[in-house]
């Protein structure tokens, strides 16, 4: 439901709320929001990895 939800306010309130995690930067030529998106689902990656890591040593 997260991203739905998330997908929802990007399509609808435009940058307004989400500014540099817009999804549809492009369509408005800019690039520079893709990088907080490639940044942030990094981030997001690895704390996935390290919580994964600390429920198995439990």
């Amino acid at each position: 439901m997260l991203p739905i939800a998330y997908y929802l306010t990007n399509m609808f309130t435009g940058s307004k709320y989400v500014q540099h995690f817009y999804l549809f930067s492009l369509a408005k030529g800019s690039f520079d929001e893709k990088y907080w998106l490639l940044v942030g689902g990094m981030i997001l990656i690895v704390l996935t990895l390290i919580v994964k890591k600390i429920q198995r040593q439990r």
